[in-house]
């Protein structure tokens, strides 16, 4: 619920301040960091510099998941794990048909893709602002 107040008054400080009218996803550190661990692309097939992590503030429909779920992307993976949502690009992911874009499309929402690297950063940084 508190994601669905903050998330719009983010986009509008946004708006007046720098100009651009974006949507905005909020997430928690402790959310974040279950999205890291529940990672299901792990393991010596995976490299973790290829896995990239969907945020969204949507609730996911189930009968659109389960569509998205049953395509296949010529080598990438999807993986949704409840309300999370993973991609496996070994190759180029500026090239990929599975990307931040086209899961919005498929399941309807508005998300945000992120790597390993930058979660991890925002999470020390949430860390880093929050010690005594």
């Amino acid at each position: 619920k508190i994601r669905n107040e903050i998330a719009p008054k983010v986009s509008q400080l946004i708006k007046e301040h720098i100009g651009p009218d974006l949507p905005t996803v909020v997430a928690t550190r402790k959310e974040v960091q279950e999205m890291l661990d529940m990672n299901p692309f792990i393991g010596e097939n995976y490299d973790i510099a290829r896995v990239f992590f969907t945020l969204t503030n949507s609730v996911l429909a189930p009968d659109l998941v389960e569509k998205l779920k049953k395509e296949t992307f010529d080598g990438e993976e999807l993986a949704i794990v409840g309300d999370k949502i993973y991609l496996y690009l070994p190759k180029d992911a500026s090239r990929s048909k599975l990307n931040n874009n086209y899961v919005e499309k498929k399941l309807k929402i508005v998300a945000t893709t992120r790597n390993f690297n930058t979660l991890s950063k925002l999470i020390t940084m949430v860390d880093e602002l929050t010690k005594e």
